[in-house]
């Protein structure tokens, strides 16, 4: 038997392979377009997750503390912003890899 055989004939049934072949091609597209769009949605997700974090970070450095309490909760959060942004740029590539990989696939957004 060879995969290029549209039917093959068994002593006790016969295997339509043709249908088969065009079944499972049709469910591998599906598969493969719904994969597609979830990694989309994930990559807008994401990015409006950090554009969000960032613009929260911003707020938070510019605002002008009133009090002793707020100017040392202003020091604390500046001395831990260089590794959140820098975890937020990792993530940030990685969303790249993602659109690279949607690219590849010529995918339409």
């Amino acid at each position: 038997m060879t995969l290029s055989q549209d039917e093959v004939d068994f002593r006790v049934f016969q295997v339509v392979c043709k249908k088969m072949k065009q079944e499972l091609g049709d469910k591998a597209n599906q598969i493969k377009d719904l994969i597609l769009t979830e990694t989309y949605k994930y990559c807008n997700k994401t990015v409006a997750d950090c554009e969000a974090t960032f613009t929260d970070m911003q707020k938070k450095i510019e605002h002008d503390p009133q009090s002793e309490r707020e100017l040392v909760d202003t020091q604390n959060f500046i001395a831990g912003a260089l590794a959140k942004q820098e975890e937020l740029l990792l993530v940030l590539k990685e969303v790249e890899y993602h659109y690279d990989m949607l690219d590849g696939f010529s995918y339409t957004y």
